[in-house]
């Protein structure tokens, strides 16, 4: 199914986004949603912000076979980190006004995982997965965003002339690295939306939450950032002017209690294996607590025996 329509500005607000792989023995399940925002506010004290461009305003969504090509792009880009993975169904969600765009993206993907005497073992390569064409809703292009909408104006600002009478630099940072204004063009180019290369960093180094007997939270973060700021002296004075595009995502892995990572792989017991781990991780702890209390009461008592006389 596919729609689209317009919306109001003002309807969309700029707030954290989510990429969230939730690793089980039902299969895999992922849950993207992000935003693409600019003029974002800084924290610089004198410092206004401004939009590079305005993206068209519009709410549209895929789904069944209306997703098919988006369905074949996602396919490709995680095979070719995971051989023989295979998506089955894909849906997506956007919405924008001139600022800001906002999207959902769900999927499952299979033939990841093996399993042998109770141990299940799934290849998650393809989170690191990068689509590299185009596709859109309707005629509003979504992977390519930045370029069909954004680019030029990146590229007006990167050759403005500073002059005036007064101190101005003008700096271009993208993805928080400093790069030469004359390099706007070949650094901001090939900014794709569904380009999530940066998440190929080895699961054992990233960091990493559990408690006991729950699930294991492993996070990292990816997406883009493009900011132009010109700073200017008047006098003593600084001021800031921050042309921005901003586009981050936390990354949330949830893999079963007790699952072990290393490399592309997760790996965990199946069978109620974990659930006789924790009967004897609490046995073990409650048997150091009586041990404990026990120590305590005794020393306790020992502080209250009256002292011996001499004979």
């Amino acid at each position: 199914m596919v729609g689209i329509g317009t919306v109001t500005p003002g309807l969309v607000a700029l707030a954290n986004a989510d990429y969230l792989i939730n690793v089980a023995q039902q299969g895999i399940k992922i849950q993207i949603s992000g935003e693409l925002g600019q003029g974002v506010p800084s924290g610089i004290a004198n410092a206004t912000t401004y939009p590079f461009g305005h993206f068209p305003m519009f709410e549209g969504h895929l789904s069944g076979e209306n997703a098919s090509f988006l369905n074949k792009l996602l396919g490709d880009a995680i095979g070719a980190r995971t051989a023989g993975a295979h998506v089955p169904s894909v849906s997506f969600y956007a919405v924008s006004n001139e600022t800001v765009m906002s999207y959902s993206l769900n999927f499952t993907v299979d033939n990841i995982s093996t399993e042998r005497s109770g141990i299940e073992r799934v290849d998650v390569a393809w989170r690191s997965f990068a689509v590299k064409d185009d596709f859109g809703l309707g005629t509003v292009s979504i992977n390519r965003i930045f370029s069909t909408y954004l680019e030029k104006g990146v590229l007006a600002v990167a050759q403005e002339q500073l002059g005036g009478g007064v101190q101005r630099e003008l700096l271009l940072y993208v993805n928080g690295r400093l790069h030469p204004r004359t390099q706007a063009y070949a650094v901001t180019n090939n900014l794709l939306l569904f380009n999530f290369s940066s998440l190929g960093v080895p699961l054992e180094r990233w960091d990493a939450s559990s408690g006991l007997g729950s699930p294991r939270l492993l996070q990292s973060n990816t997406g883009y950032n493009v900011t132009f700021v010109e700073k200017t002296t008047d006098q003593g004075e600084v001021s800031y002017v921050i042309g921005n595009a901003v586009y981050d995502l936390s990354v949330v892995m949830k893999t079963p209690a007790f699952s072990y990572v290393s490399g592309n792989l997760v790996t965990f017991e199946t069978g109620g294996v974990n659930s006789t781990y924790a009967v004897m991780l609490i046995v073990v702890f409650a048997c150091l607590g009586v041990f404990v209390s026990t120590l305590v009461l005794d020393r306790r008592l020992q502080m209250k025996r009256p002292p011996q006389r001499r004979k």
